[in-house]
């Protein structure tokens, strides 16, 4: 309370000294911090005298001094609510995101209190000014509750849910706000921010694996492994990534490729995709993604493997166009923007071969996916709205 008792002394001072010009000669100040200060112990020390009227004049005074601050705007608001005073033209999305920052404050609270070790490493005058922020936030959130249990609120109502953030009913707030029952100004800013945070795109980074199985006649190929990595972005329900992968072993048996009018037998397989893959979302839950496939790319595999060491070694690559549809699924881990994916593609290619052997025929792939798909501002913001 220094701030206040320099500020009554320097006033008395000015008062029983009036004939003095003592103004240009000595600056004394008040700060904003000394009143802030001052005003955590003072204004509960009022409204436990009964003496509201003092509060609102107080607060008029720091506002003056300091301009508005969040524990002046909750006070005023308790004030005017409380007299039936409060003009619900104030309710703003500045105004909202008020409430927003005092459930934040909130949960920030409730963490420190489970986790006294983080307390306790403070300095002595951080410890300090945490406990006397945690007395006044313990004063507002009674005298929010008083409130409520005084006057009889229907339950679509803003200052019902003003006063319950302000109580500290965390989830009875999130509740009404965005219950679309309730058509009130504090509802629609509610619906605005989750679509405004939903409309956010996601970005998406991930490695794969998995296996290469043609059919028909391109069957003399063999399975292959496979492995590579994809990244794209995901904007509503439309997820594109560029993939890039490569399929490796050695074919099961020999086939043959025309090289310089030659007809050679190889078992030499190297082989690749590249392309745009498209997915659009048909399911989607906490943990849980599905999406319907397709994809277009370059698909090819090497038939003869060169040695840029030596000179004319036969070299030859076989490719087609890849258009591929399928149905793929995300599982993320722990509420986290990490998953593992499943997807299942059929591919149709048309490996051209003259003169060798015959590749017609199309192919299944299997993809297993580890990656990340995420926005973290989209998953926090949603998160601290409690929508799901």
């Amino acid at each position: 309370m220094k701030g206040l008792y320099v500020f009554l002394m320097l006033l008395g001072c000015n008062l029983a000294l009036a004939q003095v010009d003592f103004e240009n000669r000595i600056r004394s100040k008040v700060d904003c911090e000394d009143i802030s200060y001052t005003a955590l112990s003072l204004i509960p020390e009022f409204y436990y005298k009964n003496q509201k009227d003092s509060i609102i004049h107080f607060i008029r005074y720091w506002e003056e001094k300091c301009g508005e601050s969040h524990f002046s705007k909750e006070i005023r608001v308790l004030y005017e609510i409380d007299r039936e005073v409060f003009d619900e033209k104030e309710i703003d999305l500045q105004f909202f995101q008020h409430l927003l920052d005092q459930v934040d404050y909130i949960d920030y609270m409730v963490f420190l209190d489970s986790n006294s070790q983080v307390v306790n490493i403070l300095s002595g005058a951080e410890k300090s000014e945490y406990y006397q922020i945690s007395e006044f936030h313990l004063f507002t959130s009674l005298w929010a509750q008083e409130i409520l249990d005084k006057h009889d609120f229907t339950a679509c109502s803003d200052k019902r849910d003003i006063l319950l953030a302000y109580a500290g009913r965390v989830d009875e707030f999130f509740e009404s706000v965005g219950n679309n029952a309730c058509e009130t100004i504090l509802n629609g800013f509610y619906i605005s921010e989750v679509s405004r945070l939903k409309s956010l795109g996601e970005g998406e980074f991930g490695v794969l694996t998995g296996i290469w199985k043609p059919f028909n006649n391109a069957a003399a190929l063999g399975v292959h492994p496979s492995l590579g990595f994809y990244f794209g972005h995901q904007k509503g329900k439309v997820l594109f990534d560029i993939t890039m992968l490569m399929r490796f072993v050695k074919s099961p048996s020999s086939y043959t490729v025309v090289y310089e009018d030659s007809l050679i037998s190889t078992r030499h397989f190297f082989g690749g995709y590249i392309g745009l893959d498209v997915g659009y979302e048909l399911l989607r839950t906490p943990s849980t993604r599905v999406y319907l496939l397709g994809g277009i790319g370059y698909d090819g595999f090497e038939a003869l493997e060169s040695d840029p060491d030596v000179d004319d070694e036969p070299s030859r690559s076989i490719g087609s166009l890849n258009l591929n549809t399928g149905l793929g699924g995300k599982w993320f881990l722990n509420d986290s923007m990490g998953y593992l994916g499943l997807e299942l593609r059929y591919n149709f290619v048309n490996y051209n071969n003259p003169g060798g052997t015959d590749f017609t025929g199309n192919a299944l792939s299997v993809r297993l996916l580890v990656g990340i798909l995420g926005n973290y501002t989209k998953q926090t913001g949603l998160r601290s709205l409690r929508h799901e």
